[in-house]
């Protein structure tokens, strides 16, 4: 829900009248410090919010709520006339909590306790700040506590605290903001013609960056929301705690005396939002200023309580629906989930899901029940037709990895609508279109994550805090910018978060990157950084690499539909007259290593049925083939010359050539083309043996399972040109995908054929294998990549300089 910011209207209005009630107040507004008009005329409703239904008489389950609007954030109207603003949101999820039904009645302030003392309401709702006591009135637990803070810049030694403000030093308030300069003058002792007055709390701090005045004093979620987002730049003086509010206001709802019970269970109901985030995510919704501020350059590189990392690159979306990127997936990863995900151990566990699936006799039918208390960001349940609308919406946008697997009788290459089914509130029925014994492994990727309805109801843009169930939850985004994670409270999934505050900077190229972390601005360097760019920065003192398990192979690709590569035994011969080691050396600095599978190390199914160099074997194939050191074999071989894999590719591809040369039987024709040549040639069949990467660069790997190392090169060859057909090969990946997926037995033996075939027939020709790195200072530890090289925020820990 947008924030209404009717105070810049309001700013316009006469000065407050200053006749107000004894014994209660309607204080300033928390974001701009907007008071309240008091009028003296009777407590007659002027408008109503109707209820969803008419309640019979005597229905003691339901409430008349009394509150004075337009009253913006707290209460305002919406274009149907309906009350909206933070204290409608809150009561929305209080009498939900508590079971009330309710109707809000729009009156006059002054009277309004009264009115309750008297039986007209039974609770009234109003910005009421601690009111001092009325007969026939009490006051819940405060369900929102607002203090003014002294702002200061990051690298601020002098003033430390409100408490010790030199004379001579102007201090930024809100022009419209009785309770900041009560706060300035009566407690923080500044005199008032020093106070330099803003119409914004984003003016006032751009003023304070800009060096107009030292400090500036504003509500406490206004400064924890952009020193947390500018904390390079700007701090609290004084702490983010308790101790540096200068002055506090707390907010309550007065309840009649006839209705102990009905205080009770308000009260209950705040605990719980106030302990559960929902407070914090409705502040965040209607108090908190949306104004941008340029911050500038780091004031004191990374605070200890946030681990920044420098991200290569750009986040396009949030939106789990969304083509796969490799920074992407990466913050869904880690700000939402599926009905499963992987552990820090990589394994596969549930997490929406309480439990393994029911699979069906034929493999098409997986029916789950899903864990109960869960809820989304924005306090919405999880249900099953959250699950349902989540993944028929990645259907409906043409998203692959929902497509290309669920039910989908018309063949129009879109999930039917009736693909995924409610079963019920809490159990979803999902159809496959063929078995795929790896289904549960494609639930933990984004394409299958679970968000809440609200989040993508008009269009398909990401909302900027539009986030489902996971580790983090992101708490500010500035697009090309910054992005803001905070440990999620409610995340029940596996692994504890040991850090609460991570925060992810953009950059656009490495020269940025690495001055940020020469710079100490960010803790870890990270994305697809150039080799180059990465041995620079670990030439700095104080940090180091981290390296993951390869996720990336680099291989070899024979046109087949034709002579010489439609003859398995010369593709034999060429295998065997590859020495991957010395390859692995000449890429030494993108850590590349051998590979002898079409599955790299880390896949857990993996077995090297590759051979190693065997020149004497090589030169008897070719020879059975009709190739002699008279009789060579000419190759055209094909390598990307733009650095888009490794600086090295040429030298890479040069060492390739070399290798086959020594054969004596094989001529190398050793040719380079940028990607946008390259990839048309490519698409056209135009180049009959050329080098490749899988996943594509940007991309994470297709998906987290065997299968998705393999069944690209063998069903969708006429993509890859390699024009690759086997009925042996291709009965095996149909039994694969037919198997238990609990058998992990039969999966082993499945796949360990598959691989013996493969380095027989050869659709494709591993050569090596490499895994993520990123560069950390020593302050960083736990780093951990899960099964598709991306980076686990949870795990990560950071101690003291």
């Amino acid at each position: 829900m947008n924030k209404l910011h009717y105070h810049r209207l309001f700013g316009l209005l006469p000065l407050i009248i200053l006749l107000m009630l004894s014994g209660c107040s309607q204080d300033d507004d928390p974001s701009t410090g907007l008071e309240q008009e008091a009028t003296l005329i009777p407590p007659t409703p002027t408008s109503v919010q109707e209820a969803t239904e008419t309640p019979p008489p005597g229905d003691d389950r339901f409430l008349t709520i009394a509150t004075d609007a337009p009253f913006p954030p707290f209460a305002a109207f919406d274009e149907f006339g309906t009350v909206v603003g933070f204290d409608a949101e809150l009561a929305e999820n209080l009498m939900s909590r508590t079971g009330y039904r309710y109707e809000f009645v729009v009156t006059n302030f002054e009277g309004m306790l009264t009115s309750v003392a008297d039986g007209e309401f039974d609770m009234a709702m109003s910005a009421l700040t601690r009111p001092d006591p009325v007969p026939g009135v009490q006051y819940s637990e405060p369900y929102l506590e607002v203090g003014q803070v002294l702002v200061v810049l990051a690298n601020e030694e002098n003033l430390v605290s409100y408490n010790n403000v030199p004379p001579g030093v102007p201090i930024g308030v809100l022009g419209n903001s009785i309770a900041a300069q009560r706060a300035a003058v009566d407690v923080a002792g500044i005199s008032e013609n020093l106070l330099v007055e803003y119409e914004s709390v984003g003016q006032a701090l751009q003023a304070l960056i800009n060096g107009e005045v030292t400090g500036v004093i504003i509500d406490h979620d206004d400064a924890e929301h952009f020193t947390r987002t500018h904390y390079e730049q700007l701090k609290i003086a004084g702490g983010t705690g308790r101790d540096a509010w200068i002055t506090q206001r707390s907010y309550v709802i007065a309840v009649s005396d006839d209705h102990p019970e009905l205080l009770e269970e308000v009260n209950n109901a705040i605990a719980e939002v106030r302990v559960d985030g929902t407070v914090e995510r409705i502040t965040r919704n209607w108090l908190v200023s949306e104004e941008t501020i340029d911050a500038g350059e780091s004031l004191i590189g990374t605070p200890g309580d946030i681990i920044v990392i420098g991200m290569l690159g750009e986040l396009e979306s949030i939106d789990p629906a969304t083509a796969p990127t490799t920074i992407g997936w990466e913050v869904k990863l880690n700000t939402m989930s599926g009905l499963y995900v992987f552990d820090e151990q990589n394994n596969l566990v549930p997490v929406l899901a309480d439990g393994p699936p029911q699979v069906s006799a034929d493999g098409l039918e997986y029916t789950f029940n899903l864990r109960s208390g869960l809820t989304f960001p924005d306090g919405n349940p999880l249900t099953a037709e959250d699950v349902r609308w989540s993944i028929s919406r990645a259907a409906s946008l043409g998203n692959w990895h929902v497509n290309a697997f669920l039910k989908d009788d018309d063949g129009d290459f879109i999930a039917d609508a009736d693909a995924i089914q409610v079963l019920s509130p809490t159990s979803v029925r999902i159809i496959l279109k063929e078995p795929a014994s790896f289904f549960p492994n494609l639930l933990a990727t984004p394409p299958y994550f679970v968000v809440s309805q609200n989040c993508y109801t008009t269009n398909s843009d990401a909302a900027r805090s539009c986030n489902g169930i996971g580790p983090y939850q992101i708490i500010e985004w500035q697009a090309g910018e910054t992005i803001q994670l905070q440990a999620n409270p409610r995340w029940t999934g596996p692994g504890q978060r040991a850090f609460e505050n991570i925060q992810l900077r953009f950059y656009a190229d490495a020269t940025a990157l690495q001055n940020a972390m020469d710079l100490g601005a960010v803790d870890i360097a990270w994305g697809e950084i150039p080799s180059a760019a990465m041995e620079t920065m670990l030439q700095s003192p104080g940090v180091r690499a981290w390296d993951g398990e390869p996720t990336f192979k680099s291989y070899l690709v024979f046109q087949q539909d034709d002579t010489p590569w439609s003859s398995a035994p010369v593709r034999q011969a060429v295998a065997y007259a590859i020495d991957r080691e010395a390859l692995a050396l000449v890429v030494s600095q993108e850590r590349r290593e051998p590979l002898y599978s079409p599955l790299p190390d880390s896949v857990p199914e993996h077995v090297p049925t590759e051979p190693q160099r065997d020149l004497e074997r090589a030169q008897e194939l070719l020879r059975l083939a009709g190739y002699s050191e008279t009789n060579r074999l000419v190759v055209p071989l094909w390598y990307l010359n733009d650095g888009r894999y490794s600086a090295q590719e040429e030298a890479y591809a040069q060492a390739l050539a070399e290798q086959l040369e020594e054969t004596g039987m094989i001529t190398i024709e050793l040719n380079g083309a940028p990607w946008d040549i390259y990839s048309a040639q490519m698409s056209d069949c135009n180049y009959a043996t050329f080098l490749l990467g899988w996943p594509p660069v940007g991309w994470p790997s297709r998906y987290p399972a065997a299968m998705g190392w393999l069944e690209y090169f063998v069903t969708e060859t006429d993509s890859l040109c390699s024009n690759y057909e086997s009925a042996a090969m291709a009965s095996l990946i149909d039994q694969a995908r037919r198997l238990d997926p609990a058998d992990t037995t039969a999966h082993q033996e499945i796949y360990e054929q598959i691989q013996t075939l493969w380095a027989q027939e050869y659709p494709t020709l591993d050569l090596t294998q490499s895994g993520p790195r990123l560069v950390a200072r020593d302050t960083i530890n736990n780093v951990n990549f899960d099964r598709m090289g991306l980076l686990r925020y949870g795990m990560l820990t950071k101690v003291g300089e």
